[in-house]
């Protein structure tokens, strides 16, 4: 086993410059350039169809169903498969099921299927391209190169809104929906062949790991770390718009354009989430995984006890807040994915990284329901601070824990052992 584990712990040679983490980033952002397009479109997919709110959740949730069930199935299959032929894999069913969307569904059923189909290939896509990435890169690049591979998820969810909404201006639904993927599938096509061309793959092939083994306690508290970072990550995007709608609707010069400006301003500030996951990664190089990632969240906890408050105060105050609070919420996304890397032996990461992502996804998905029952329970304007509390609260829990890995003996491990 040992001897195993050196063979597939080793860094491909020849990987001295940022190339291969860019084709990666490339691929994710333009396999994800149709992810947000059915959000986008969803009056026109009402209207035509006749969709109730409750179905139009599910043509939504769809895609995350079938991201997730990817993670539980595939991710771990990484540990023995060629990770680069998986990334492929994913990136072509994702873009090839966003082209048969518009094609070819006509009602609810199509639809969904069609939606689950994309989000699995996405699935397939993203953290296995984080499986090659940390086999690439290594100790004082790590934490950059996660950073600036995850960037191209947030480049490619915040470009997807965008340039939808600039085809849906001029074109029908369908036609517009089609635009976006065949550009997508460009960027993708052309960078998928340097994927597959590139450094070698061995896989490890050893006996299955125990349960136990998967989940030691380093794990756990990276995973929490994760799960903290996810529920007030989704928590702020989820609810940022409105209460940006709700705050500029109290200012009367303001107050006609308060929807459509406050979608502007969000998505200008968690659009700022690429530039803020990349410094985030490449601070974890240089001052340590875990210090890092514990000031990060101490810094969202405190923004988020003091952001929700800010309703009525001046613009001059809130959105400069507002900046810093959407680079905050995103900053430490590279570093537990680069952790587990580093600490976790190669014939089980994927089994690891999978129960990350099933976890901070799951976290992920309580944070906005949290968020909106305090809102409806305390009321406004009062409920918008504790919602945001709520967040603030997760946020300190995962410092908490990253703190408690940093006293421990695998810490060591973490970016050349600076911890």
């Amino acid at each position: 086993m040992t001897e195993c584990l050196s063979r597939a712990d080793t860094v491909a040679s020849g990987v001295t410059g940022w190339g291969p983490v860019l084709t990666y980033g490339l691929v994710l952002a333009g396999s994800l350039l149709p992810s947000a397009s059915v959000s986008a479109g969803l009056g026109q997919i009402q209207a035509e169809w006749g969709l109730s709110n409750a179905e139009s959740a599910l043509l939504y949730s769809a895609y995350q169903g079938g991201y997730i069930l990817a993670v539980v199935l595939v991710l771990p299959q990484t540990d023995r498969l060629d990770a680069r032929k998986v990334v492929a894999a994913g990136a072509l069913t994702t873009l090839a099921a966003g082209l048969l969307f518009p094609l070819l569904s006509r009602e609810l059923f199509s639809a969904v299927l069609l939606r689950g189909i994309a989000g699995l290939g996405l699935g397939a896509l993203y953290m296995p391209g984080m499986r090659v990435i940390a086999r690439l890169y290594s100790g004082a690049r790590l934490g950059r190169a996660v950073g600036m591979y995850t960037a191209g998820y947030y480049v490619g969810n915040g470009a997807s809104l965008g340039l939808t909404g600039v085809f849906l201006a001029v074109l029908p639904w369908r036609s517009a929906f089609v635009g976006v993927v065949l550009i997508g599938s460009a960027i993708a096509a052309l960078m998928l062949w340097p994927v597959l061309r590139g450094a070698g793959w061995e896989p490890v092939v050893i006996a299955r790991p125990s349960l136990r083994s998967t989940l030691d306690l380093p794990v756990l508290l990276i995973t929490l770390g994760y799960c903290a970072h996810s529920w007030q990550l989704f928590a702020v995007w989820g609810w940022l718009a409105p209460f940006l709608a709700d705050a500029l609707s109290g200012r009367s010069d303001l107050a006609p354009v308060a929807v459509a400006l406050a979608g502007t301003l969000s998505a200008v500030l968690l659009g700022l989430g690429a530039v803020g996951v990349y410094a985030g990664g490449l601070l974890s190089d240089r001052l340590g995984r875990t210090l890092t990632a514990a000031t990060i969240l101490g810094a969202g906890a405190l923004l988020s006890l003091s952001f929700g408050w800010l309703r009525t105060a001046p613009l001059p105050l809130l959105l400069p807040v507002g900046l810093v609070y959407g680079l905050s919420v995103s900053a430490s996304s590279a570093v537990y994915s680069a952790s587990l890397s580093e600490i976790v032996d190669p014939g089980r990461l994927g089994a690891s990284l999978a129960f990350q992502a099933t976890c901070g996804y799951l976290a992920g998905v309580a944070g906005p329901i949290v968020f909106g029952g305090l809102l409806d329970q305390v009321g406004k304007p009062a409920g918008w601070g504790a919602a945001y509390a709520s967040a603030g609260a997760a946020a300190l829990v995962g410092a908490l824990a990253m703190l408690w890995l940093r006293r421990l003996p695998a810490a060591t491990r973490l970016a050349g052992g600076r911890r």
